[in-house]
């Protein structure tokens, strides 16, 4: 039983960070689609908290298992999957993009002044 309670909670973290990186995302398309520009602090926002949300999305899950199986179990360990590996490494390349985008905004907001 504490195994499958184990388990339900890391996919309940996981459903839950996954609602929030993809509401991030809808809110910083959804302003560019009602005519923000991309290179906005709204946006850069956005992404930003997208890139967090997505390295926790690799790192929480095998945490709150370990946390928890050291509480029921009396054999713990540190599982980190393929796939934990990869969503961080995405995540790291959204946090790259936002800093591109950091950089595009600096690059406007010198076009503009010039302007």
């Amino acid at each position: 039983k504490q195994v499958l309670f184990t388990e339900h909670c890391v996919k309940a973290i996981q459903c839950l960070l996954v609602a929030i990186v993809l509401f991030f995302i809808s809110m910083a398309l959804k302003d560019v689609q009602n005519g923000g520009k991309p290179f906005s602090k709204f946006f850069i926002r956005c992404l930003r908290l997208s890139a967090l949300f997505t390295i926790l999305l690799g790192i929480l899950p095998g945490t709150v298992k370990f946390i928890l199986s050291m509480f029921y179990l009396s054999n713990y360990f540190i599982k980190i999957s393929a796939n934990a590996f990869f969503v961080i490494l995405i995540g790291i390349v959204i946090g790259v993009i936002s800093e591109i985008f950091i950089y595009g905004k600096e690059l406007q907001e010198e076009m503009d002044q010039i302007a």
